[in-house]
């Protein structure tokens, strides 16, 4: 046998374990994946379904209604494919399963996440689309143009793969996502706009404070309180003249990016920022009248797998704060979930603020403009989230 025989049989093989006790622990996970599909087929028949999977953050199949035209359209098959899948009552567990296999095997990614170093798990990153971000930024250019009374701000923070980027795999190289967003604020041509990159804020605090979660995609918010105190400083806002306080609100906070891999060998602490005697100084409306409350934290939510849903719940198209401050700016913010914990900051500085996730919301934003004068206008997202979503370009 020459090199290159030698050479592709153990290409063939090099995901096989050696014998000994890489062996044995191979066939014991392989017996215990079998048991689990057997126990799993049996419970599948005799249990309830689930609504909702707090692992993964979504809502669960529901089985699908059979019909001739369904059964005719091919519908039903496809739909009760799904059903099978969410509803298999050892599917997390199948999920960690396999991903142990996988890193026992050398694999640095599981689920479409990157497993890092020291307990960090990072998104892949979004594909940067030249002709996309063309279209996305003239349509934000256009909207600034028409609303050139108020102070328009775009803040866009990296990802955890930027920053952290010594925490990737070894050998994993990811584009620079500063350049990216230069490109998106070269793209963005309305001079009506102050754009603000954190890329280099974030880099030069990186070892002095946890700027995103190592299990989740969202930033912390140590991060988004320093995004703010950048923003406020652009606006010429009092921020030293009120006193912020930093309490930890939950522990052992596993987010979606340990849901989707599998991978659960580290936790983190989710932290609220509130300013100094908040409480009962504003109003929230979430929706249009249909839930109302005194606070934009939800502590039921600590009770459950995504803790990160404390800041408002969750999200929603559109939320109105009608606060006490005798200031009389008024802001309007539109943004993606990384914003949910910074509005308490917001609230000391503004008799009103309206805040719209073009995802979740059925109204034109430039109708929001229309029915209200804002002082100040504010475009808050991450890089991931602006790159792979179109709901704000067909919002606008």
């Amino acid at each position: 046998m020459d090199n290159s025989e030698f050479y592709e049989k153990e290409q063939k093989n090099e995901n096989i374990p050696r014998k000994g006790k890489g062996r044995t622990l191979f066939v014991v996970l392989i017996s215990v994946f079998c048991l689990v599909i057997f126990g799993g087929g049996i419970s599948f028949f005799t249990g309830e379904d689930k609504a909702f999977s707090e692992s993964e953050n979504r809502v669960l199949a529901a089985m699908p209604s059979l019909s001739l035209y369904s059964l005719k359209e091919g519908t039903f098959m496809k739909d009760f494919e799904t059903y099978l899948t969410d509803q298999f009552v050892f599917r997390d567990r199948i999920v960690e399963l396999k991903t142990l296999f996988d890193r026992m095997t050398g694999k640095t990614k599981a689920g479409g996440v990157y497993i890092g170093k020291d307990g960090y798990l990072f998104s892949v990153p979004s594909s940067f689309d030249e002709t996309g971000m063309e279209s996305i930024t003239a349509k934000i250019s256009a909207f600034a143009d028409s609303n050139k009374d108020s102070r328009i701000t775009f803040m866009m923070s990296p990802n955890s793969s930027f920053v952290y980027a010594d925490k990737l795999p070894d050998k994993l190289s990811l584009a620079d996502q500063s350049y990216q967003i230069e490109d998106i604020e070269n793209f963005t041509q309305s001079k009506s706009i102050d754009f603000i990159n954190l890329s280099d804020v974030f880099l030069s605090k990186k070892d002095e404070v946890q700027l995103f979660y190592r299990t989740d995609h969202h930033w912390t918010t140590q991060a988004a309180k320093i995004a703010f105190d950048e923003l406020m400083n652009r606006w010429k806002k009092p921020v030293k003249d009120v006193n912020f306080r930093f309490m930890a609100a939950a522990d052992g906070f596993q987010g979606t990016l340990s849901s989707k891999s599998g991978v659960s060998s580290a936790a983190d602490v989710i932290e609220i920022c509130v300013p100094q005697n908040s409480a009962q100084t504003y109003v929230v409306d979430y929706g249009n009248g249909e839930k109302k409350a005194a606070s934009l934290f939800d502590s039921s939510k600590l009770e459950t797998k995504n803790k990160y849903e404390v800041f408002m719940g969750g999200n929603y198209g559109r939320v109105t704060v009608e606060t006490t401050s005798s200031e009389k700016d008024t802001l309007l913010i539109i943004k993606d979930s990384y914003a949910n914990c910074m509005l308490p900051m917001f609230t000391p500085f503004f008799s009103k603020i309206v805040v719209i996730d073009p995802r979740y919301s059925e109204e034109r934003i430039s109708a929001v403009t229309e029915e209200n004068t804002f002082t100040h206008i504010l475009f808050l997202y991450n890089l991931d989230t602006f790159l792979g979503d179109t709901s704000l370009e067909e919002k606008l």
